[in-house]
């Protein structure tokens, strides 16, 4: 991972929700409570044998974070249908869902050593009195649409040990919308049309940048219009 990968990229830029590691298990740390989240993809798939997996997935973070989607994106010209796309594509609304980068917290290490100048808008004099968990947590994508720690710390959101206010759906959802506001304001992008770019630059850091899942633009793209579909008014 590149320092300007990651200074731009909110999420982890390879696994979407619902991958898997060559063990078979979930490349996610799941800290939630059963009963307490969204199922991922291959839970959904198990709960819905036969049915069609995409449409649950999204009618159940329709039905569980719709008017959170809807108050974060309020004030905004992005679609909460867009968000929620983001949501199922990064976490399959796992909102307690984290995974640390290791090659994240090295780079970070290099910096409070000396060894590097900078990473990720931090200073060896910004992280010194850092410890190794605190470092840790800056090093670690949290909650539903897996934002680095250190991408937080930066815009001024307590991180700590455990990733506390970015596993908190409100604080979480507002600052994906700001952060996805900067990326549109850069790249000179539309909130309201400009989703393919959006997710792509998400997902890479770049509106043209390559993903590792070459279904990840895609796939998306097609939740987010399952999820409008879930908000049009019901007719006849």
């Amino acid at each position: 991972m590149t320092e300007r990968e990651a200074n731009s990229r909110l999420a982890h830029s390879r696994f979407s929700a619902g991958d898997q590691a060559g063990n078979g298990e979930v490349r996610f740390q799941d800290r939630s409570e059963p009963g307490d989240r969204t199922p991922a993809a291959g839970e959904v798939r198990a709960a819905d044998a036969g049915g069609d997996v995409e449409a649950a997935l999204m009618a159940r973070l329709h039905q569980s974070l719709g008017q959170a989607f809807a108050r974060a994106t309020a004030a905004t010209r992005l679609p909460p249908a867009f968000l929620a796309a983001l949501v199922a594509n990064e976490s399959g609304g796992r909102g307690n869902a984290s995974r640390f980068e290791q090659a994240v917290y090295g780079a970070l290490q290099m910096v409070r050593q000396g060894r590097r100048p900078r990473y990720g808008g931090f200073i060896r004099e910004q992280l010194q009195d850092k410890t190794p968990g605190e470092l840790r947590a800056l090093a670690t994508s949290w909650g539903l649409t897996q934002i680095m720690g250190f991408n937080a710390a930066a815009r001024g959101i307590a991180v700590g040990f455990t990733g506390e206010s970015l596993l908190d759906h409100e604080t979480h959802l507002a600052l994906a919308v700001q952060m996805l506001s900067e990326f549109a304001e850069r790249f000179k992008l539309d909130l309201a049309r400009d989703f393919a770019a959006l997710f792509n630059t998400w997902n890479t850091g770049s509106p043209d940048g390559r993903t590792y899942d070459p279904e990840y633009v895609p796939r998306g793209l097609r939740r987010l219009e399952l999820y409008q579909d879930l908000s049009r008014p019901q007719t006849g």
